[in-house]
């Protein structure tokens, strides 16, 4: 059944995203800014990663970092994208209300300073 098999290939992906992020990963305080990295030794192990990231729908860019690969997400929608294709549900809640309530602040900053 090309279905089962396609939920199957689905879940190795998720497990080896998951595997990835819990070995080499991290993620900034996201008050401060966003940013979430996995690090690779090898070139085509990160471009493997970015390219099972791609097929999620998250788009995540590699660049080399002294002798490493660093894969790396800095929009705060697609770190969401990737904290949910994790299944860490509290950790995407948190992330979402950090990340309203910048956007809540800025535009009070913005509209203060038209209103100057």
């Amino acid at each position: 059944d090309m279905n089962s098999q396609m939920k199957q290939d689905e879940k190795l992906a998720r497990l080896c995203i998951r595997e990835a992020f819990i070995k080499s990963g991290s993620i900034n305080d996201p008050n401060k800014k966003y940013h979430l990295e996995i690090m690779f030794k090898i070139k085509k192990k990160a471009e493997e990663m970015q390219t099972l990231l791609n097929n999620f729908n998250i788009n995540a860019k590699v660049i080399k970092r002294e002798k490493d690969y660093m894969l790396y997400l800095k929009d705060g929608e697609e770190i969401s994208k990737f904290l949910a294709l994790l299944g860490a549900n509290r950790g995407v809640l948190a992330f979402e209300d950090v990340r309203i309530t910048k956007e809540i602040k800025n535009k009070i900053v913005f509209v203060s300073k038209l209103s100057l």
